[in-house]
Order: structure tokens, then C-alpha cells, then sequence
């Protein structure tokens, strides 16, 4: 915009920058720099009365996080994906490329060991901060394990407690991309957090191939995409990568 119109573009004024000629733009999108987390120990779930969803990825980065980022961008839909410290050691630049997707990384511990403990979730988060430039907000428990304790721990280390309330049982032997799908679009409601899987050596077949059908048939019912910080309320700082950064 050249900033000539009084009112928006396309309410009888038409901004052009160059006026009257072709011109090349660099167009960089804003990406998570920081959050901090909103007030409350453990949630299941947002805001009921927004038609907004969160789409969780647990346990990578693995050889099937760049193509549920390809998804991801491609549908324009954001997810937060909740990583495991080995699995980042692993795959440090998959952790970097899912903060320049526009989706956001949260703690899943170190290694999926049940209730652990505030060192584990600390170098957790410092390896994830180190690959992705930012340092999470969200812990999700291995397995949904947590008492009061271990959210306690969360929240020392400035984290929430995210859950679920569905499970896209994409991890299970029993379903299939026709289960995967019909059971999130049957159970999903305004504020949603969706649990899905990306983790593991072998590719995550059933995710891949429902992940495009659950997007478009939750986007076809009114539903818009958010990570987990922007669905809870969390405080948010964004950032503008430089070119060099892969963006």
C-alpha cells in the first residue's frame, strides 16, 4: 500500500506501490518469538464458544514431521507440535522449521518417561529453545500421565499442562484413516485440542493421509486452526525471521 486511501483498499480506492507498475516484494511472515503462559494448571481444552481448534503432533521430530509441515502449510492451518528432547537432539533443524511454518513447539519431556521431573522439563526446554529459538510454554505429560505434583513442576518452569478432549487414535493398530477422520470430525467442538502423532522411525502413514481430510472437513463445518498458546490465551510475542533463516 502507498497509503493514499482514506478507507480500506477495495472500498472504491485501489492502493499500488509502485504507482502503475510492476514491482517485487519480499514477503516474510511473522513467526512465534516467546510466549507466556496464561494463568491455570491443567487444560483439556480452550474457549467454548469460538469455532477455533488446536492440532497437536506428539513425539517428534521424525522423518514424518516435514510432511505434516508440507500439510500444514499447504491447508494454512498451524499445529503445535509436542517434542521430545532426544528426538530434537536428533532432528535440531525440523524443530526450526516447524517455528518458520508458523506452528509452535511445546515440551514433551526428554525420553516419554512418566512424571518427570523439573530437570528433565528444563533441559527440555533448552534444547528445544536452541533448535527452534523458542522456549516453550506448553508441557504435555507422556502417556497423559499427571498428578498435582507434576503440573507444579509445569507451571515452575512456566508451563502449562495441556491434555486432550480428542484423540484422533491415529496411534492405534485398530484404526485406519477412515476411523482416524470420522471420529475427530464427530468429537470435535469450538476450542478442540486434537492429539495426533509424528514421532517415530518408521513414517506416520495414517496421520499423513488423514491430516488433509480432517482440516478440510473441520474447515468445511466452520472451524479455523490455532496453536495451543493462541487457543489458551497465552501472551505472545511474534518476530519477522531474516531471509538467511530458511524463511
Amino acid at each position: 500500500s502507498d497509503g493514499s486511501c482514506e478507507s480500506a483498499p477495495g472500498d472504491g480506492c485501489v492502493d499500488r506501490l509502485p504507482e502503475g507498475e510492476a514491482g517485487s516484494f519480499e514477503i516474510r511472515s511473522p513467526v512465534l518469538s516467546s510466549c507466556r503462559r496464561v494463568e491455570g494448571a491443567q487444560f483439556r481444552y480452550g474457549q467454548r464458544d469460538q469455532k477455533t481448534v488446536a492440532l497437536t503432533v506428539d513425539d517428534g521430530p521424525s522423518v514424518s514431521t516435514p510432511e505434516i509441515l508440507e500439510i500444514l502449510d499447504r491447508k494454512r492451518a498451524d499445529g503445535t507440535f509436542f517434542m521430545l528432547g532426544v528426538a530434537v537432539e536428533m532432528n535440531p533443524g525440523l524443530a526450526r522449521q516447524i517455528v518458520l511454518q508458523g506452528s509452535e513447539v511445546a515440551n514433551h519431556s526428554m525420553k516419554h518417561d512418566s512424571f518427570p521431573t523439573s530437570l528433565d522439563l528444563d533441559q527440555t526446554n533448552d534444547m528445544v529453545e536452541e533448535a527452534s529459538g523458542f522456549r516453550p510454554c506448553s508441557f504435555r505429560p507422556p502417556y497423559g500421565n499427571v498428578d498435582a505434583p507434576l503440573a507444579r513442576r509445569a507451571a515452575g518452569e512456566d508451563m502449562n499442562t495441556v491434555l486432550w478432549d480428542v484423540d484422533t487414535e491415529d496411534w492405534t493398530d485398530g484404526s485406519s484413516v477412515e476411523t482416524v477422520v470420522a471420529g475427530t470430525l464427530a468429537n470435535a467442538q469450538p476450542g478442540s485440542i486434537i492429539l495426533m502423532h509424528d514421532g517415530g522411525d518408521a513414517r506416520r502413514d495414517k496421520t499423513i493421509e488423514s491430516l488433509p481430510l480432517i482440516i478440510d472437513g473441520l474447515r468445511a463445518e466452520g472451524y479455523s486452526f490455532v496453536t495451543v498458546s493462541e487457543l489458551l490465551g497465552n501472551e505472545i510475542e511474534w518476530t519477522v525471521p531474516e531471509p538467511s533463516d530458511g524463511s
